[in-house]
């Protein structure tokens, strides 16, 4: 797949022909090469309409019904966001329903969401939806889209401290990335000694123990909650998973690193 970007990006795409020729079935072929074909923009769309099957003068409504109903789950997600966001209306109800029953169970709470808002309820804001939006906060998911998002929301935590809670202590292994996404955190240097000295005080949209995460060496610093807070917890070996996945993630630390040091030097 890296050849394939490289040799779509190249003056000429018969690299990439060649490589999908040869990397995926006959039955895709013909919907895949007019797409990296040397030929004009609008001579690919002309193809690209004639040979997918595309969506066409359908109203909003049919369109959310169809996504609802779709195979991928992050597209019923959506479509319930829509529709209880929206354009909440009790035509929508059958689909919610059966979408109660989902085998998703992210789907199944943006259904309940989606129900009540029809039902002119009051809803709380689904917890997936409102991961996603504070995860966009972040420097280290900067330029991701959705789909990265809702996949490290699926499998983070989230943890309330109170404060004086220690959230990492210095000298002992953390195992975990903190984002805080609420309230303060007091980080020490030589916490509980004579010579305990507080070296910063962060907020919302900070991260902690992703130093942990790259030397393997225990913390130098002891991270308490300095008021009512709320983190989202990544186990180290979820992080580094992710990074695989999303290379993205990789990029963006090295960058915030890059600034730290230069904040270091001057």
């Amino acid at each position: 797949m890296r050849l394939m970007y490289q040799a779509l990006k190249s003056e000429t795409a018969s690299i990439a022909v060649e490589l999908v020729e040869n990397s995926i079935g006959k039955e895709m072929t013909q919907y895949l090469i007019p797409l990296i074909e040397d030929i004009p923009v609008n001579e690919k769309i002309e193809k690209g309409q004639k040979l997918l099957p595309l969506v066409r003068n359908e109203t909003p409504d049919r369109l959310l019904n169809i996504l609802g109903d779709a195979e991928d789950p992050l597209a019923r997600i959506l479509a319930l966001f829509v529709i209880g966001d929206l354009a909440p209306q009790p035509s929508f109800i059958p689909l919610i329903q059966e979408r109660l029953e989902d085998k998703d169970p992210f789907v199944r709470e943006l259904a309940d969401y989606a129900l009540k808002r029809c039902m002119n309820e009051v809803a709380p804001m689904p917890d997936i939806i409102e991961r996603i939006s504070k995860l966009k906060t972040f420097v280290i998911f900067e330029g991701m889209g959705v789909r990265e998002l809702h996949a490290i929301a699926s499998v983070m935590t989230a943890e309330h401290f109170e404060p004086g809670d220690i959230m990492i202590k210095e000298g002992e292994e953390n195992s975990s990335i903190y984002l805080v996404v609420s309230g303060k955190v007091t980080v020490y240097g030589g916490f509980g000694t004579p010579d305990q000295r507080e070296k910063a005080t962060i907020g919302p949209g900070a991260f902690l123990g992703e130093l942990s995460l790259f030397t393997r060496m225990q913390p130098n610093a002891t991270c308490v909650a300095a008021e009512p807070a709320e983190a989202y917890v990544l186990r180290h070996h979820q992080f580094q998973e992710i990074m695989r996945v999303y290379p993205q993630i990789g990029i963006n630390l090295c960058r915030f690193f890059t600034m730290k040091l230069r904040q270091l030097a001057y």
